[in-house]
């Protein structure tokens, strides 16, 4: 896939000066700047936006067309169409904005087949009952040879290895709590991301990982080569500098609901049970 050229300090100007988007304009450069080569006029679908992405998607790159898909709160309106202003008085932009529960709750049926682009940043880590379902549901609102690009904290960062060698459960329930906000529920590694996205209809899935932090002193990098030892043998992948995972995936097809063992593991019984719902 061809890239996109994008300067990092051009895409911040496009979104609020909040601390939020202050701490993630790294990795919101870095995301603009690695999606695929976009023909002016494209549509694109935002899950888990209330539309901060508009301004730069519409005014900077040429979407004729952006849909949000947010989670539903009381007096939120199930669907709105919206205006948003950029900072620093680079325009207004419409959007179309949707309020549901993407781990259940179907997209609409006129969203379908729809879309040149879907973005789903820093949405899985935060799911928890069936968080392929917001992965197929993306992909299946995609026209054919639309992109998808999703991104979220790497399990196998370096600094989350350490964290479970030293005793933290880095992956398990609630590991990162954003209070009042969400909580990162399970973290992905690049294999399981690609996975997902190759098992529901995707094809060129190109995996990165970003953000990368460097050990600085010489035990330091012995530590980390011996990581490496140790995961040598491990089919989930070595431990990473980069702190997250990148995936853009060209669609396909579209096909069922993939819901791996290793997500839903089988029950005494013989059902499946969601990642975290033992009872």
């Amino acid at each position: 896939m061809t890239m996109i050229s994008c300067d990092k300090n051009e895409v911040s100007r496009w979104f609020p000066s909040s601390r939020y988007y202050s701490n993630h304009a790294d990795r919101l450069g870095f995301s603009f700047s690695n999606l695929p080569d976009l023909a002016s006029g494209f549509t694109c679908l935002c899950i888990g936006s209330w539309g901060a992405e508009v301004p730069f998607l519409r005014g900077m790159l040429g979407a004729s067309r952006v849909v949000c898909v947010r989670a539903p709160e009381k007096d939120i309106p199930r669907f709105e169409n919206r205006t948003i202003d950029a900072p620093n008085g680079q325009g207004s932009y419409q959007a179309e904005l949707y309020a549901l529960d993407i781990e259940a709750e179907e997209l609409p049926g006129e969203l379908q087949n729809e879309f040149d682009l879907v973005l789903a940043w820093e949405i899985l880590e935060h799911l928890r009952q069936d968080p392929p379902f917001m992965i197929w549901q993306s992909i299946r609102s995609l026209k054919p040879g639309g992109c998808f690009s999703i991104t979220t904290p790497n399990a196998l960062w370096h600094y989350y290895t350490v964290a479970q060698l030293f005793g933290d459960n880095a992956l398990g329930l609630k590991l990162q709590p954003h209070i009042p906000f969400a909580t990162h529920w399970r973290l992905y590694s690049p294999r399981e991301v690609k996975e997902l996205c190759e098992q529901m209809g995707c094809r060129e899935v190109d995996v990165t990982s970003f953000l990368k932090t460097e050990p600085f002193s010489w035990k330091s990098r012995l530590f980390q080569q011996g990581l490496r030892f140790l995961r040598r043998n491990s089919d989930n992948g070595a431990c990473s500098f980069g702190q997250h995972v990148h995936v853009v995936a060209r669609k396909s097809s579209d096909t069922d609901i993939y819901r791996p063992q290793w997500l839903f593991p089988v029950t005494n019984d013989g059902g499946r049970t969601a990642h975290l719902d033992g009872e």
